[in-house]
């Protein structure tokens, strides 16, 4: 079985994977503040920021991985 490359994702992907790194970089500095200062729920605040993170990263694969084809598409697209 062969992979095939995907299409460059569009600008508004970049776009939305830029903000979703900007929203990730001020949940980490207002969780610095917040922890030094005790008034937020520590436990409940990192989870959040463990689920943008994991949100981050399957965008990304959905955009960047190869999608797997069968053999009958290898024949197909190349002749083989």
């Amino acid at each position: 079985m062969g992979t095939a490359p995907k299409e460059k994702p569009t600008a508004d992907f970049y776009s939305t994977m830029k903000e979703l790194n900007a929203i990730g970089n001020s949940l980490n500095q207002i969780a610095k503040v917040a922890n030094s200062k005790d008034f937020i729920n520590v436990k409940a605040y990192e989870e959040n920021v463990r689920k943008l993170n994991g949100f981050i990263i399957e965008i990304g694969k959905a955009a960047f991985t190869p999608e797997r084809r069968g053999d009958k598409w290898l024949l197909q697209e190349f002749g083989l």
